[in-house]
């Protein structure tokens, strides 16, 4: 009995459901990943917060914990054993910046207002800049 998470993998969304009255409530998901993420996010019982309360704890929940790719934050790197990146192939390397920094969900910490971005997008977002670098050096000598 209690709070469980009512999923459609067909439209990738998913939504709480009290198991004792039968009812929905609550944002609808991304997927399932958010609203397992969401339910421990939570500081009680989402069954007991009202409409506001529970809108609130949402938008706080997807600023801190879900990229715009969809990417949920995770409380344990699968790529890091003790803060160091372990060997997985290619993995390592993507999981590694050029200075040797392990880049991973725990190390983020967004600015405030600044909504969770994970290290693929980070890493997209960085390789973008860099290459638009050379043309808008170029745009700026003629």
């Amino acid at each position: 009995m209690g709070v469980h998470i009512l999923a459609n993998r067909a439209d990738d969304a998913a939504a709480l459901y009290d198991s004792v009255t039968m009812t929905a409530f609550g944002p609808v998901f991304g997927n399932e990943e958010q609203a397992d993420a969401f339910l421990k996010y939570c500081a009680g019982d989402p069954r007991s917060y009202d409409d506001s309360q529970l809108a609130s704890e949402y938008s706080g929940f997807v600023m801190d914990s879900v990229c715009e790719c969809g990417h949920v934050r995770v409380d344990e790197c699968p790529w890091c054993e003790d803060g160091e990146p372990r060997r997985l192939g290619t993995y390592r390397a993507s999981h590694t910046t050029e200075d040797g920094t392990v880049d991973c969900d725990l190390d983020y910490e967004a600015s405030a207002g600044e909504r969770f971005i994970c290290p693929n997008c980070r890493y997209k977002a960085d390789k973008n800049r860099t290459a638009a670098a050379p043309a808008t050096q170029r745009s700026n000598l003629s």
